[in-house]
């Protein structure tokens, strides 16, 4: 175990990560998105004790939308994400002192990191015609 000021930081490990997403447009106007990612933990169990800091424990993510064209040069998206519950347990890692130069593990107390959440957007969006050096939307 490493400590804090360590150039590990807080000993968070590579991960692996895949994402599909599908967009269908239903109408001229409407565009419906939908998209999955998973990725593995970044977390190794012997130093949990810092990801209380970055709890980085989500693996599966689901997120939706859709797009509206209001006219050809405006539109509106909206989309929704919803990353699903997951948590790591490991022993209480007890950090590096004078009589302890290696750190250790306290096995009579264990570090419990879990995470769910959502979130959700709303935009408009304007292209300016090739051409229009305009700052803001001259028509509608």
């Amino acid at each position: 175990m490493r400590s804090l000021g360590d150039s590990a930081g807080i000993n968070m490990k590579d991960t692996d990560s895949a994402s599909f997403a599908a967009e269908w447009r239903a109408t001229p106007t409407l565009a419906l998105r939908l998209g999955y990612h998973y990725a593995t933990s970044s977390l190794i169990a012997r130093s949990l004790n810092f990801a209380v800091l970055s709890p980085s424990v989500n693996r599966h993510h689901l997120g939706g939308g859709f797009n509206y064209a209001i006219t050809k040069n405006s539109s509106f998206d909206f989309s929704v994400l919803w990353a699903f519950k997951n948590s790591v347990s490991a022993f209480e890692a007890i950090p590096q002192s004078v009589g302890r130069p290696f750190g250790g593990f306290n096995p009579a107390a264990t570090v419990n990191v879990w995470a769910y959440g959502g979130a959700f957007s709303v935009g408009y969006n304007y292209k300016f015609d090739q051409g229009d050096d305009s700052w803001f939307p001259t028509h509608f």
